[in-house]
């Protein structure tokens, strides 16, 4: 399976639109926007949270493997 590369700026990226979506469907005027808009909005934050946990996963990986080799 091929692995994408793993970039800090990548996650912080990722975190940051998190954020974003987050704070903006939050707020009570988002579901006064159109349902396609509503419904994108959801999707892409579901989307940006799978991106996130692999990225986790994946630092996860790495970080047990540099201990392992610095034992």
């Amino acid at each position: 399976m091929f692995r994408t590369i793993l970039r800090p700026d990548r996650i912080a990226a990722l975190e940051e639109e998190h954020r974003r979506l987050t704070d903006q469907i939050a707020a009570p005027e988002f579901y006064l926007e159109g349902q396609d808009a509503i419904a994108a909005t959801l999707a892409r934050v579901d989307a940006v949270q799978d991106e996130l946990l692999a990225a986790y996963e994946r630092l996860d990986e790495l970080n047990a493997r540099s201990k392992i080799r610095s034992s």
